[in-house]
């Protein structure tokens, strides 16, 4: 999701210990995960794979790191 005003990307979806991220073959700057999406239904939220695709491979990076430590802290 895209925030209106500054279009800066968010993203609407709690960040729970059995997601993973998947680097997507020969694509270094691409990452999927799949996870509930309460951004159209925040009652139960819809069962929905992401992709993301960043800049360059140091930024992908930075949110792979994000991501895995945000993971991480929900063990």
């Amino acid at each position: 999701m895209r925030r209106e005003k500054v279009f800066k990307i968010c993203a609407n979806f709690p960040v729970v210990h059995d997601m993973s991220l998947h680097k997507r073959e020969q694509m270094p700057t691409v990452f999927t995960w799949a996870c509930k999406d309460f951004s159209e239904d925040p009652v139960s939220g819809l069962d929905e794979t992401f992709t993301a695709r960043f800049k360059d491979a140091n930024i992908a990076e930075d949110f792979r790191q994000k991501m895995t430590e945000a993971i991480d802290a929900m063990n």
